[in-house]
C-alpha cells in the first residue's frame, strides 16, 4: 500500500504445492494440511462485527497522496457495510460547491470532488505470527482503485523492537490496479532504506473485477508464498531487518512477530494513479466485494531457519575510458541505440528526439505523477563498496525542475544515488553527483530522468551523460561507534546476528549452556540472554560473556544498567574497560539494575565490558545499555 514505481515485475508462476482436501466451494472452508481454521469472518450478519474489526479514520493524502477520506466508524454507513452476505467497501465520490472554494481549480477533474471509502483492520483484536490468510473477493474496475487485503505490524512504533514502518515489515496479499485489472500483485515491504519483493500474475481469461477470485498467502517462517484460485504465483525468502538505529534484527525478522489483517480501498495515489471522468461517472457501480476472510494456522513453528546463500554476480565492464552508460553522447538515435528507453505513463504526454548529440524531450502534459515522462537506462552494473559520479549538461527552454536518480528495478526500488531534483533555465549546465555503492552488487542498476508533474511543459535538452567508478567507498570503521540511541553496547537486547548472540563472544565450559529465548507474551517477542552455568563454573573458572572494542574514551564517566534474573544470594559481575561493579541478587525476579556510574582510567587498557558468572545456575539478562 506504499509508493511503488512499475516497470517489469517478476512473475513465478508454479504447480501449486498446497492442495485444498476439498473442492473449491467458497461458502465452506477448505481443509489444508497441518492446519487449522483459526479465525474467520464470513460476513453473514447484518453489520460490520467490531469484536472483529477496527473502522480506520483518515484524512485525505494521509499516505501515498491518496484522495479519499477514510470517514470514522459513525460516519462510514455509505462506505463500509455487509450485504448478501458479503463485506462492501464503497467508494463515494461528491461535487464540490466551487463557488466556496477560494483556490484556483488544478485543471485534473478529481479536484472538483471529494472522495470517501473505507478500510478497517483487526489490530489487538486478531494479532497473528505465521498463518494461512485467505480471502474471495471481487475488486472494482476504473482509473484510480487500488483495494487491498494485506498485513501491517502491530504496535508499529518507534518504541517497537522492530521500528516504524518500513523497518517493521508489511505482507501485501493482493493488490489489483483499477486500471489493470486482468493483473494481480503480492508484495513484502522491509528495510532501511525500504526495500521491496514482489510478484504479479496475469489471468489469460476474464479478470478480477467481473468474477470472485480467492487469494491465499501462506506465511512461514523464512518463506512467503501467494495464491490465487490455488495457483502459487510467487514465493520469496529473500529479505532482512535493517533499522534506521543501526540495529539488523536476527533472520527471519522483520516477518517473525506479530501483524493483523487490512482491508481497505483507495482511491487514487502516487502509485495507481488518479480517477478520470469517467471512472468518477462510474463510481456509483463500483465497489470491493469481499466474501468472507479466513485465517489458518499450523499448531506450531519452527523458526530455526537461514537466510537464502547470496547468488554470484556478474558485472559487466565499462568501455575503454571507464564508462557504463552507452550511448553516453547521443550518437545514436533511441531507436538505433536500444539502451535508453523513454517512456509516458499516468497522463504524460511527450516525445524524445536525438539531434546534434541532443536528446530533446517536447512534452504536451505533464501527467500527475514526476515519473509521468521518463528517460531510463537500465543494466548498470553497480558493484559494492566502489565510489560512482554521475554527470550530465542540461537545459530548458524556460524555468523548470527535472529529477535524477540511480535505483534499482529488482530490489523494490531502492535508491543507490538518492533521487534529486534539480533546477534547470535557458542556460547549459552540467550537473555531477557522487555517491557511493554500499548495498549488495547490482547488474541492474537504472538511471532514472524523471520529467513528469513538476508544474511545467517546457522542453528539456540532454546531452553528455556519464557514469563512471571513481574510487572506493567510504565504509565504517572497525570500531564500533556509539549507536544512534546513546548504546555504546552493541546487540544488548539480544535480537542480532547468528543465534541472536550477535557482537558477544563467550567462554564457558562444555556443560554450560548459553542462549537467547525467543518466546512471544501477549504478541510481543521476550528475548534474554539465558545463562545455565554448570556446577563446575568457579570463581577460577568462571563462565564469561564480552563484547570488545566500544567506542569508549579514557577519563570519561559513563551509567551501566540492565535487567538481570539468577539464582537467589548469588553475586554477578560486569565489568567495564576495568572498572567492576558487582550485584548481588535478593530474589530469583527479572530486576532492572543501575545506572550506575563508571568513570573509566585515563589510559584503559581495553575497551570491554564483560559479564562473569562465578557460580552454578540459571541467569537471564536483557537490555544492557552503556551510556553517557
Amino acid at each position: 500500500m506504499f509508493k511503488k514505481i512499475i516497470s517489469g515485475s517478476l512473475v513465478l508462476a508454479l504447480v501449486v504445492s498446497l492442495v485444498p482436501a476439498q473442492a473449491a466451494a467458497k461458502d465452506t472452508p477448505a481443509s489444508y494440511k497441518g492446519y487449522k481454521l483459526v479465525w474467520q469472518d464470513e460476513f453473514d450478519g447484518t453489520k460490520l462485527n467490531t469484536k472483529d474489526w477496527n473502522v480506520e479514520a483518515h484524512e485525505p493524502g494521509w499516505v501515498n497522496a491518496e484522495l479519499q477520506e477514510y470517514p470514522d466508524k459513525n460516519h462510514s454507513s455509505e462506505n463500509i457495510y455487509l450485504e448478501d452476505g458479503h463485506l462492501v467497501i464503497k467508494p463515494v465520490a461528491k461535487k464540490k460547491d466551487t463557488a466556496s472554494q477560494d483556490y484556483p481549480a488544478a485543471g485534473n477533474v478529481y479536484d472538483d470532488y471529494t472522495f470517501t471509502s473505507g478500510r478497517i483492520n483487526t489490530e489487538n483484536k486478531h494479532n497473528f505470527t505465521y498463518g494461512m490468510f485467505e480471502t474471495r473477493a471481487k475488486v472494482p474496475s476504473g482509473a484510480g482503485y487500488l483495494p487491498a487485503f494485506w498485513l501491517m505490524a502491530a504496535n508499529e512504533n518507534a518504541q517497537d523492537e522492530y521500528g516504524v514502518w518500513p523497518t517493521c515489515g508489511e505482507i501485501d496479499m493482493m493488490e489489483v490496479l483499477g486500471s489493470d485489472t486482468k493483473t494481480l500483485h503480492g508484495t513484502i515491504h522491509y528495510g532501511n532504506p525500504h526495500k521491496q519483493n514482489q510478484g504479479t500474475y496475469e489471468l489469460a481469461e476474464g479478470d478480477f473485477a467481473s468474477e470472485y477470485h480467492t487469494y491465499r498467502t501462506e506465511w512461514l517462517p523464512g518463506k512467503i508464498a501467494w495464491y490465487v484460485d490455488d495457483i502459487k504465483y510467487y514465493e520469496t525468502s529473500d529479505w532482512y531487518s535493517a533499522r534506521d538505529d543501526g540495529k539488523t534484527l536476527t533472520y527471519p525478522a522483520p516477518f517473525d512477530h506479530d501483524m493483523y489483517v487490512i482491508l481497505n480501498l483507495a482511491v487514487g495515489g502516487n502509485w495507481v494513479g488518479y480517477p478520470d471522468e469517467a471512472a468518477i461517472d462510474d463510481m456509483v457501480n463500483q465497489e470491493y466485494d469481499i466474501d468472507y476472510v479466513r485465517v489458518y494456522q499450523k499448531d506450531s513453528y519452527d523458526e530455526n531457519v537461514q537466510p537464502p546463500e547470496a547468488e554470484s554476480v556478474d558485472l559487466r565492464t565499462p568501455d575503454a575510458n571507464g564508462e557504463y552508460i552507452i550511448n553516453s553522447d547521443f550518437s545514436k538515435s533511441l531507436e538505433e541505440d536500444g539502451s535508453w528507453e523513454f517512456m509516458t505513463q499516468q497522463g504524460g504526454e511527450a516525445s524524445a528526439t536525438v539531434s546534434d548529440n541532443t536528446l530533446t524531450v517536447n512534452t504536451a502534459a505533464e501527467g500527475e505523477v514526476d515519473y509521468s515522462i521518463q528517460l531510463v537506462q537500465a543494466n548498470l552494473p553497480m558493484e559494492k563498496g566502489k565510489k560512482y559520479k554521475l554527470q550530465f549538461d542540461a537545459l530548458s527552454s524556460g524555468a523548470r525542475q527535472m529529477q535524477v536518480a540511480v535505483n534499482a528495478p529488482d530490489r523494490g526500488w531502492i535508491q543507490y544515488m538518492p533521487a534529486k531534483i534539480i533546477d534547470l533555465d535557458t542556460e547549459k549546465k552540467t550537473f555531477d553527483f557522487v555517491f557511493d555503492m554500499t548495498d549488495a552488487s547490482d547488474p541492474n542498476g537504472r538511471l532514472d530522468f524523471n520529467m513528469g508533474h513538476f508544474g511545467s511543459t517546457e522542453d528539456i535538452r540532454i546531452s553528455n551523460v556519464s557514469l563512471k567508478q571513481v574510487g572506493d567507498a567510504v565504509t565504517a570503521e572497525t570500531k564500533k561507534a556509539k549507536r544512534s540511541d546513546g548504546n555504546y553496547v552493541y546487540n544488548g537486547g539480544f535480537e542480532e546476528g547468528i543465534n541472536r548472540l550477535g557482537y558477544w563472544e563467550i567462554t564457558k565450559d562444555k556443560n554450560s549452556k548459553v542462549s537467547v529465548t525467543n518466546t512471544n507474551k501477549n504478541g510481543k517477542r521476550v528475548r534474554r540472554l539465558k545463562i545455565v552455568a554448570s556446577k563446575k563454573v568457579t570463581a577460577k573458572k568462571p563462565l564469561v560473556i564480552a563484547q570488545p572494542d566500544l567506542a569508549l574514551e579514557g577519563g570519561k564517566s559513563y551509567q551501566l544498567s540492565y535487567e538481570l534474573k539468577g539464582a537467589k544470594k548469588s553475586t554477578v559481575t560486569i565489568t567495564v574497560a576495568g572498572k567492576s561493579t558487582k550485584t548481588k541478587l535478593k530474589n530469583s525476579k527479572l530486576k532492572k539494575y543501575g545506572p550506575t556510574k563508571l568513570k573509566l582510567a585515563k589510559k584503559p587498557k581495553n575497551t570491554t565490558i564483560q559479564i562473569k558468572i562465578t557460580e552454578p545456575g540459571t541467569y537471564y539478562f536483557d537490555n544492557i545499555s552503556l551510556e553517557d
